[in-house]
């Protein structure tokens, strides 16, 4: 990979971290804090000043090797009870793989097509729902990957209400790391939402993620985070404002690239720090490549439908030069 390409395919992390984190990352590192397990009463501090953080109970916090161990462990309870899946069409890939690889039953809602946006299909979702008698589990992730849309809390919380027997699990590692973001929800029985400081802080090599709610008893134990994560990731909360900032930078970045006009394709409305382009009819793969090696940087083709799309993440200053410049080398070789 040549140095100056600008990998934008998943979620890497190209802004410079917080003076607090920087200056934990130089070092220097004991052999205590990289060859040990967490104390309980460091695990506890770090859930209390977590909690504070979020304006949440601690009592409801419970920390996981990463959003992925917590989905994963989530998935494994629903199989172990014989649960069926309620989700939605084009969700993250390992979702499904997941599912599948526990034999799951799965039923997917076709989310809602708009010209520039998807949207959460309210009522045909809420009527599968109906259609369970028996308890499922219920998986939204709000914003959504790839799409960008999201799911607002007061319908969250509508279907939480109305389907008691349900449990139902919110996926909101591409949230903003707010008091807002996951109080909401905490006052419901069932409703678990998933955080994860590899997305907001960028610190995806720490695998520290966490679920706010009422987890099943057997997931209740917090165990085998390193002290070296949980001292890194206590340095980040100190510093949200300097995190926050690069948040509301991408969200400006995918605010200026959807509107932008091109006869190449379209920007989809995201919510997300990363934006998915609908490519022109007439777009192949081979000329999305050839672009995007043009103007080095490396985004996601996906196919959804029979069109063709191209997923960036926003986790760079340079993201919309980037993508801007390879939008530009598509419409040339429209033009030709």
């Amino acid at each position: 990979m040549q140095p100056d390409l600008l990998s934008l395919h998943r979620n890497e992390y190209y802004y410079e971290h917080s003076p607090q984190v920087r200056h934990l990352l130089e070092g220097p590192v004991s052999p205590t804090l990289v060859s040990s397990y967490a104390s309980r009463q460091t695990l506890e501090e770090f859930i209390s000043s977590l909690a504070d953080s979020l304006k949440i109970p601690a009592h409801l916090v419970t920390l996981y090797h990463g959003a992925e161990d917590a989905l994963f462990k989530m998935l494994s309870w629903a199989a172990s009870k014989q649960m069926r899946v309620h989700t939605t069409s084009w969700g993250w890939a390992e979702y499904m793989r997941m599912m599948q690889g526990l034999e799951l039953e799965v039923i997917q809602t076709p989310l809602v097509r708009r010209d520039d946006a998807f949207a959460h299909p309210t009522i045909d979702f809420t009527a599968a729902l109906a259609q369970s008698n028996s308890p499922a589990l219920v998986l939204l992730a709000s914003p959504n990957n790839p799409t960008g849309h999201t799911v607002d809390d007061s319908e969250i919380i509508r279907l939480a209400e109305l389907f008691p027997q349900h449990m139902f699990l919110v996926d909101q590692v591409y949230t903003p790391f707010t008091t807002s973001t996951f109080a909401p929800l905490s006052h419901h029985n069932n409703v678990i939402t998933l955080g994860s400081f590899s997305k907001f802080f960028g610190l995806p090599g720490l695998r520290c993620g966490f679920a706010v709610g009422r987890v099943p008893a057997v997931q209740s134990m917090a165990l085998g985070p390193a002290p070296w994560s949980l001292r890194l990731c206590s340095a980040a909360m100190q510093d949200l404002e300097h995190y926050q900032r690069h948040w509301e930078h991408m969200q400006q970045t995918a605010s200026n690239l959807q509107n932008y006009a091109t006869p190449s394709g379209r920007f989809i409305q995201t919510a997300a720090p990363f934006v998915l382009f609908r490519c022109d009819p007439k777009t192949d793969e081979p000329a999305i490549v050839a672009a995007q090696l043009e103007a080095r940087v490396k985004g996601k083709v996906l196919t959804a439908q029979g069109e063709l799309y191209v997923r960036w993440s926003l986790g760079s200053p340079e993201a919309e030069e980037r993508i801007r410049k390879c939008i530009q080398t598509l419409e040339k070789q429209a033009n030709y």
